[in-house]
């Protein structure tokens, strides 16, 4: 198996999503109609595997959500030294990987 050379870049419109198919129409969805919104409106952020061959295949993304956990949730060596607070982190929306790689 070849491994395909790749760099890793924010959506932006100039990606053509369209040809991007992971098999999951859920996914292809979200990635040809809402991901690039979501990123611009500070929703979840949602950035590219671009294959270097050609500078503009999409060879799968990944969406970053913000989210947070309880304090009381936190494991007790994250919580020592912070506030009494919900701990903020991010959250793996999505995954997908085109049917091609």
């Amino acid at each position: 198996m070849t491994v395909t050379a790749w760099h890793e870049e924010p959506i932006e419109r100039k990606h053509d999503r369209e040809a991007f198919d992971c098999g999951e129409e859920a996914l292809n969805e979200f990635l040809r109609r809402y991901a690039r919104k979501s990123h611009e409106m500070g929703g979840a952020k949602t950035f590219l595997a671009i294959d270097d061959a050609d500078n503009k295949t999409i060879l799968g993304f990944y969406s970053l959500s913000p989210a947070s956990v309880e304090y009381a949730r936190t494991p007790e060596i994250v919580r020592r030294g912070l506030a009494r607070l919900d701990v903020a982190g991010f959250r793996l929306a999505r995954l997908a990987v085109d049917r091609r790689v």
